[in-house]
């Protein structure tokens, strides 16, 4: 779920996000229009984002410290053939933001990419998230290449 009230419900609520979705899909209805065309129109506006996630379990806790220790001293130029175009230690970032142990990167492929231990289990977690644009079927199927060429560099250099 998502915050979508916090004066409402101060927390992740989907019974919350699903309401809105349905007020929001009965006025594009009332219109003539539909969720699937509004859609549309916002892909092609701000372009098409594609997200995954990979999530490594890990036996040995100290191979978490290893991995973010290696993508914040030894971070790669480039990442599955897109250049590295800027790096951000999440913990030592001035960005205003309270630090957390992540990093992020951004490629020269309109992609994002974050790098960070989970919270709650012994686990590696990476965020992926790719912006195309153009005619929406095209960026679809652009975006999703790229997120499988990220998916398979990742889980590589993940698992070492």
């Amino acid at each position: 779920g998502y915050c979508v009230d916090s004066k409402t419900v101060n927390d992740k609520d989907g019974i919350s996000a699903g309401l809105l979705i349905a007020e929001i899909a009965a006025n594009l209805a009332s219109s003539g229009s539909s969720l699937a065309l509004y859609l549309d129109q916002i892909w092609l506006k701000y372009g098409y984002h594609a997200t995954s996630q990979i999530s490594l379990r890990v036996s040995d806790l100290g191979k978490i410290n290893q991995t973010m220790d290696y993508f914040r001293n030894q971070r790669p130029a480039e990442i599955a053939g897109y250049r590295v175009l800027n790096f951000t230690d999440l913990l030592t970032s001035d960005s205003g933001l309270p630090a957390t142990d992540g990093v992020r990167f951004w490629l020269g492929s309109d992609a994002r990419i974050i790098i960070r231990p989970s919270g709650t289990e012994s686990k590696i977690k990476c965020y992926i998230e790719v912006v195309a644009t153009g005619e929406i079927s095209t960026a679809k199927a652009k975006a999703d290449s790229t997120i499988d060429l990220l998916r398979q560099a990742l889980t590589k250099l993940l698992v070492g």
